[in-house]
């Protein structure tokens, strides 16, 4: 016996084949999940100048956990691996006023 496959019908078979293989990859990544995101931002005042060495601490509302950082010298700040939930943001800075006390810093 014989078999004999004319080309469209093997293209069909590879073009099904290739798009099984797609799915199952995409449907891989989306199954892993995320169980920890990050949490980035920049500490700013009232004018949109950044704050340096700001306090930043994020808290799960559900845990009480905290999570403690500080900004950087242009105010930026970063929580890696950070568990998925409900957060409290604070932030806390202290200035000095300059000896000229015209509140320059």
């Amino acid at each position: 016996m014989e078999v004999v496959q004319d080309k469209s019908s093997l293209r069909t078979l590879h073009i099904c084949f290739f798009c099984c293989v797609l799915f199952s990859l995409a449907l891989g990544n989306l199954a892993l999940g995320q169980s920890t995101a990050v949490l980035k931002g920049t500490v700013t005042d009232a004018l949109g100048a950044a704050i340096p060495h700001a306090k930043v601490v994020a808290k799960n509302q559900v845990t009480g956990a905290e999570w403690n950082t500080e900004s950087d010298n242009v105010g930026s700040y970063l929580v890696p691996a950070l568990p998925i939930g409900p957060y409290q943001i604070s932030v806390g800075a202290t200035y000095s006023v300059n000896p000229a006390g015209d509140g320059a810093l």
